[in-house]
């Protein structure tokens, strides 16, 4: 399969009304970090436990069961916010195999000549691959690639947001959670 695997309408128009009004009515802090925080700070919400990311989960989990026609777990929601000069850094969301991440454009409305772009580097092709930051559309890429989200390029784009969903593969989620204690909450769900 061909990384990032791009996927349109993931939600239905209920959905992402209900995300959006939960997105818009969240406190948003400035504590967010791409796994350092030398490296710079974004914007995250506390509550990412919440049933509403889970419901969001759930309806991504059966889009990307039809990509990797395996049964999934839910192991990781993360929400991002970025503004304009809040630059990200390549990442790995996990260095196991049989664990993926599905990125949400979470952004309500989004001019793609205002950046925002997602990035993954393919070490199998050893190549970066760049996915446009379109509202209601996914990245599916393997959870061990580097990737990152570019932010908004001038100010009036206001912020760029989106929900990361990370999946293992069902026949791993015991052994995964064993080594990832920090993630067993996430378990329940999916």
């Amino acid at each position: 399969m061909d990384f990032p695997v791009q996927i349109q309408n993931v939600l239905s128009t209920r959905s992402w009304c209900l995300l959006q009004n939960h997105i818009d009515n969240e406190p948003w802090f400035r504590n967010n970090s791409d796994y350092d925080p030398k490296l710079g700070l974004s914007w995250t919400h506390r509550d990412k436990q919440s049933p509403v990311y889970y419901d969001v989960g759930v309806t991504m989990s059966l889009r990307v069961r039809k990509y990797l026609k395996r049964k999934l777990k839910i192991v990781k929601i993360h929400v991002n916010g970025q503004t304009m000069g809040q630059m990200s850094n390549f990442h790995q969301d996990s260095c196991w195999d049989d664990v993926w991440t599905c990125v949400l454009f979470t952004s309500p409305s989004w001019n793609t000549n205002h950046g925002g772009e997602f990035t993954t580097y393919d070490p199998i092709q050893e190549r970066y691959k760049s996915v446009s930051y379109i509202p209601n559309t996914a990245a599916l890429f393997p959870a061990n690639w580097d990737h990152r989200g570019a932010p908004p390029l001038i100010p009036d784009a206001g912020m760029r947001t989106s929900l990361a969903v990370t999946f293992c593969a069902a026949e791993i989620e015991k052994e995964f959670l064993e080594a990832h204690p920090n993630l067993a909450g996430f378990a329940n769900y999916g």
